[in-house]
């Protein structure tokens, strides 16, 4: 019984003495032990929107500098306060314009390109021909395109005929 005694004093302190000592000496895994994870970003662009404005046929030129309304929807929602890259021709540098009141304008030639939208997205957008307009909507005929987007995007092209 004596010695139990004392045999638990020794082994708290060689416990407390091992503590100290662990505590003391850094323990390191060797490089080639330790896990590395890397991770590699893309910047995924290819859910652009772009709405495009044609005419076909002969138009009169004092015709063809008419521009058109497009009510835009994206999400199911009004386009109000989105920025979107406005184009004026085919090779013209971009400009940075915002969608007000839910629609945008273009003329024939020119295109609007909504950026980034995510696959899924659903989209609507409208031509809004006024009564009394000299044109029809060649394409689509019915005036809209409603859709969801895909992994490779979304090209809509709006199409008159005077």
């Amino acid at each position: 019984m004596k010695y139990k005694k004392y045999r638990n004093r020794i082994l708290s302190f060689l416990t407390v003495i091992c503590c100290l000592a662990g505590c003391l000496m850094p323990v390191r895994a060797s490089e080639s032990s330790v896990p590395r994870i890397v991770f590699e970003n893309e910047v995924k662009r290819s859910t652009d929107l772009t709405i495009r404005k044609s005419f076909a046929g002969d138009v009169p030129e004092a015709e063809q500098d008419e521009v058109f309304t497009f009510t835009v929807q994206i999400g199911g929602q009004p386009a109000d306060g989105r920025e979107y890259k406005f184009y004026a021709s085919e090779d013209a540098e971009p400009v940075t314009r915002t969608v007000t009141g839910g629609t945008i304008e273009l003329q024939a030639g020119q295109r609007a390109v909504f950026e980034y939208l995510g696959t899924g997205t659903s989209y609507l957008v409208r031509e809004e021909l006024p009564q009394d307009s000299k044109f029809e909507c060649a394409s689509p005929s019915s005036g809209y395109v409603s859709d969801d987007m895909t992994s490779s995007g979304a090209s809509v092209e709006f199409v008159n005929r005077y």
